[in-house]
């Protein structure tokens, strides 16, 4: 797909758009469309005549909303061609064509482009800046840590209030991730501690359900990955906890 920006020595700039397919447009206009050839070869009142009728059976179409316009421009209705601008500032927003002519329009929208042409017929200027079309990183994960009394998966006042803040944290942030994770200290076998990090872990997610929250994954790994580092056998509080993890894995 490419968007094609045809610039000749005439009063007002033509723009012209070909795409053979977008993600988020169907195909619209190609190289080989009669009125796209009509724009290059300057033939102005064939290209719109072609137009018109694809423009009026899809009106949001910013491909052809561009090139109705670039027709108007050049027979010098100004003002067609500044309201079909307008509307491909609307449905152009999020449309950004891969190739373009020259580079320094790479990552331009068409609504950027429209925006330039309206300036280029009103011989002024004042787009905002080019919006590239990289989306936002996701919001960096959140821990919040739910200390157990030993050998215990209930959940202590202490501990509620902490999930009562990861709840309203997730809620605030629109957070569709939560992991919870189980940990327990040194102190007994290998496969009673997993189940009981299982158990601690489970206790969270349980109280978060109670909360209104929803999609919380459990999962419990015994004295593996321990906070602080014992030896076996030690009862480390600070090693009998649950880690709730809001947006991400841990």
């Amino acid at each position: 797909m490419s968007l094609k920006l045809l610039r000749q020595v005439l009063p007002i700039v033509l723009v012209a758009a070909a795409v053979a397919g977008c993600e988020s447009q169907s195909a619209s206009v190609t190289e080989d469309d009669p009125g796209y050839k009509a724009l290059l070869a300057g033939d102005y009142a064939t290209a719109q005549k072609e137009f018109e009728p694809k423009q009026a059976k899809d009106p949001h179409d910013p491909y052809f909303e561009l090139d109705l316009a670039a027709a108007y421009q050049q027979l010098g209705r100004l003002d067609l061609a500044e309201a079909l601008d307008r509307q491909a500032m609307v449905d152009g927003k999020d449309v950004y064509p891969p190739h373009t002519t020259f580079a320094r329009d790479n990552g331009k929208s068409i609504a950027f482009i429209a925006c330039e042409n309206i300036g280029i017929a009103r011989h002024t200027e004042g787009c905002a800046p080019v919006a590239v079309n990289n989306p936002p990183p996701p919001p960096a994960p959140k821990n919040f840590v739910v200390f157990f009394d030993f050998n215990k998966s209930k959940l202590t006042p202490d501990s509620e209030r902490v999930v009562a803040e990861a709840v309203k944290t997730a809620k605030e942030t629109g957070a569709t991730s939560i992991q919870v994770t189980g940990y327990t200290d040194t102190v007994g076998s290998d496969s009673y501690n997993l189940g009981l990090s299982v158990r601690r872990a489970s206790a969270v997610k349980s109280a978060m359900l109670g909360n209104g929250m929803a999609n919380v994954s459990v999962d419990g790994r015994g004295f593996h990955d321990l906070l602080v580092p014992t030896g076996p056998g030690v009862r480390e509080p600070q090693n009998r906890r649950a880690v709730i993890m809001i947006g991400g894995n841990p």
